[in-house]
């Protein structure tokens, strides 16, 4: 241990850059227990993309290093470059949680709301609505049977709209079992990720070498908190989302019952017209012998 201690005394850049990085989870800490909702982790990255795109440069073009460094310097540079990717992604999805959870009572409550009103109308109201469109009665029956197309492709759609929201609420269900496994694996790689940082050693390893290793333990550790964080938030927003889809499901399921209604009506609107053209033409051909 003092030896170890000793090595990182020769290398006092790595020495603060270590002490920064621990010192910052402990302040983390403290910072989250007094305030849940304060991540100072949500911008706090141990390297800037633009350093690594300038190191990555420099490692493809130093002649220096021999080909075993220079890929294992590369690789860490690269790897550090996508566990910040993950960071944005991770910081970004756990906004859209939190907006998620503002957002989606508000939203199921206008949808609630609308459909009280629709629902107050009564089906013969409805239907008394279509048989009151002089538009509708007065097509021929080519344009009914146009418009009855058109209704039952509407109908497919609002089928298939219900049918989405439903499997939305079956994966809605089983989605917190998962986040949960979810976090379980990713609280156990930063655990790992934490025993890596603390025992990094520096015999005869080069100072380049130590740092993109750091940089990139440190992004990965920053990746896995901001994953947890959005896994957090995720299961904070879920029991709003899943009554956004329950009001969802019971719009959908008027829409759908509606536009049968409209189908029927048509259909039986066409079945009619088609009964007394049948009838006409015995009549017809009565009054003209000549027609067959």
């Amino acid at each position: 241990m003092r030896k170890s201690i000793a090595k990182i005394k020769n290398h006092p850049f790595l020495l603060l850059l270590s002490f920064i990085f621990f010192t910052l989870i402990a302040l983390n800490n403290v910072y989250a227990a007094a305030d849940p909702a304060l991540d100072i982790y949500s911008t706090m990255i141990p390297v800037s993309r633009e350093t690594l795109d300038s190191k990555i440069k420099d490692a493809e073009l130093n002649k220096n290093l021999d080909d075993a460094t220079r890929t294992k310097l590369l690789t860490h540079y690269r790897k550090t470059l996508n566990y910040l990717e993950m960071v944005r992604f991770y910081n970004e999805t756990s906004q859209s949680f939190i907006s998620s959870r503002q957002n989606d009572p508000e939203q199921a409550a206008r949808i609630r709301e609308i459909l009280a009103r629709r629902q107050a109308k009564t089906k013969a109201s409805r239907l008394s609505d279509i048989a009151e469109d002089s538009a509708l009665l007065q097509l021929p029956l080519a344009e009914l049977e146009q418009r009855l197309f058109t209704e039952r492709a509407n109908l497919a759609a609002v089928t298939a709209k219900l049918s989405d929201v439903e499997q939305q609420l079956l994966l809605v269900a089983a989605r917190p079992n998962a986040v949960r496994q979810q976090l379980l694996v990713t609280e156990n790689s930063q655990e790992e990720v934490t025993a890596r940082l603390l025992k990094i050693t520096f015999d005869d390893e080069l100072p380049l070498l130590t740092e993109a290793t750091n940089w990139m333990l440190q992004a990965r550790q920053l990746a896995l908190r901001s994953k947890i964080r959005m896994l957090d938030k995720e299961l904070l927003s879920l029991p709003m989302r899943k009554d956004l889809f329950h009001a969802a499901r019971a719009q959908n399921e008027v829409d759908v019952k509606e536009v049968k209604e409209t189908v029927n009506y048509i259909q039986k609107t066409i079945d009619q017209l088609r009964y007394i053209e049948a009838k006409k033409e015995p009549n017809r051909c009565a009054k003209d012998p000549g027609r067959t």
